[in-house]
């Protein structure tokens, strides 16, 4: 686990790896960070509160779990920016979970730009 403002405000972070046995995420974990993609590993079950609250550089986020994570409260996305990627099966769960734990930084309809991964 990652816990609460772990990497909060972490400007200098630009890139990031996370382990494949990672299972959560705090609050405000990688809020305020420069990476422009992210990959939450397919055991992630739980993601905290404005998790990517200010990443203002981020337009891909991976997400290799067949079951979205459980979120404690919205997480904050630019829908004019973000494009999320997905399993494949899972696409029509992501987009429902997407409509109702996102909250639109700009606007705009996140759901429609989640993507499946091929």
């Amino acid at each position: 686990s990652l816990g609460d403002y772990c990497f909060g405000n972490c400007t200098s972070l630009t890139q990031i790896t996370l382990p494949e046995s990672l299972t959560s995420l705090g609050a405000y974990c990688f809020s305020g960070c420069s990476f422009s993609t992210i990959t939450l590993p397919q055991y992630v079950t739980s993601v905290g509160a404005n998790c990517f609250y200010n990443c203002s550089n981020m337009t891909t986020l991976l997400i290799d779990a067949i079951e979205p994570p459980v979120c404690s409260q919205g997480i904050v996305l630019s829908p004019d920016k973000v494009t999320i990627f997905v399993p494949s099966e899972s696409i029509d769960k992501y987009r429902e979970w997407a409509y109702s734990i996102i909250i639109k930084g700009n606007g705009g309809n996140v759901h429609e730009n989640i993507q499946s991964i091929l």
